[in-house]
């Protein structure tokens, strides 16, 4: 029995030894494509190319090895050979123990360089000045829909859309207090109305006071009598503090939308297939102008993924309208859409075009 236990060790030790080789080598090889980009230009952060890794990686597998780990052990990976190419830096919105902070470090793996933001204003503005590489902020939830702050910054910011990621949303109560000594309730306000439904039936006397954060929410509630937080459960390991119940939201499937932002000149290439672009217009003030502006998109056969209006927060009853749609901004047909859309319309602000979610999950 101990002879055949340690058979089995010495292939696994075998078979360590290989895939540590098989990591230096790799990692060799990505120092020379690191060498390649900084004389073309070319940007460090190439979320397209790294989901052909990962997709790679998961094809080669027999299904032996856990599909999410495997993909996990791979980001990992990447995460390292980019550091050794170039220590980027990643703004998010704040503080650590956020689902932002969680999306980032999905996007960009854990050797990289995180730096947390108390809002997403100066998310974008430290990515504008060059402080941090990419930024990460949330615009929006399936549940209470848009991202305001996000949604206004990229109309004033000189940045682009690089990636999106989708994160699913678990809410936990966290509190030392038991659930009937409760008499305070602290998150973000979109954290607070995701879990609407359930703190009435459970906590209907309890306060509900806005935080800065989910993660500022828990340490409030670990240093106050009476109070319990709405979070995540790595926010509550953060603080040391207990979940008293998992899965608060009102909805389960409860999906967070987040954006990684860079400045032009950090733009990578993004295959048609893959690709969504996202643009902000404004409209004249006449009858049928917004069917005018949208009308090109179902000529040539293009999907519009999401349309929103927000107030343009220059004059009275003036908007802005978000659009998404399938395609790339260098596709024929979508470049002549924008150049149609450029003629009529007093503002049309491409956002970018980047690597669509569902495929990167």
């Amino acid at each position: 029995m101990n002879e055949a236990l340690n058979d089995l060790r010495k292939r696994i030790n075998e078979i360590d030894r290989n895939l540590v080789g098989l990591l230096d080598e790799r990692v060799r090889l990505a120092g020379e494509i690191g060498k390649t980009k900084v004389r073309d230009g070319v940007p460090f952060f190439d979320p397209a190319r790294e989901e052909e890794v990962l997709e790679r990686a998961q094809g080669s597998s027999d299904g032996s090895f856990p599909t999410p780990a495997l993909r996990r052990i791979f980001r990992e990976i990447i995460s390292a050979s980019i550091s050794l190419q170039k220590k980027l830096v990643i703004g998010f919105l704040g503080p650590e123990a956020t689902f932002t902070h969680q999306a980032a470090r999905e996007c960009f793996g854990s050797s990289v360089e995180f730096r947390a933001f108390r809002t997403i204003p100066e998310v974008f503005s430290a990515v504008e000045r060059g402080a941090v590489d990419y930024g990460v902020a949330p615009v929006e939830n399936s549940i209470q829909g848009s991202v305001f702050a996000t949604m206004d910054s990229l109309v004033d910011a000189d940045l682009r859309i690089i990636a999106e990621r989708r994160l699913s949303i678990e809410h936990c109560l966290i509190s030392r207090e038991p659930l009937d000594q409760i008499q305070r309730v602290y998150s973000k306000d979109q954290a607070l109305g995701q879990c609407r439904s359930w703190l009435a039936k459970n906590l209907p006397n309890a306060d509900l006071i806005d935080a800065t954060s989910t993660a500022g929410a828990v340490k409030i509630a670990a240093e106050e009598e009476g109070a319990a937080a709405i979070a995540s459960a790595l926010a509550a390991s953060e603080f040391d503090l207990p979940v008293l119940e998992r899965g608060i939201q009102d909805v389960r499937s409860n999906f967070t939308r987040f954006l990684v932002l860079g400045r032009p000149d950090c733009t990578p290439a993004v295959p048609e297939e893959r690709a969504r672009t996202a643009v902000i217009l404004s409209i004249s003030d006449a009858p049928g102008a917004l069917q005018k502006a949208l009308g090109p998109f179902a000529d040539k056969g293009i999907n519009l993924s999401r349309i929103e209006s927000r107030p343009s927060r220059k004059k009275a009853w003036d908007y802005l309208f978000f659009i998404e749609f399938a395609g790339h901004e260098n596709n024929p047909d979508v470049a002549e859409v924008l150049e149609g859309l450029r003629a009529n319309c007093p503002l049309v602000k491409v956002l970018g075009s980047f690597p669509v979610a569902d495929k990167l999950d």
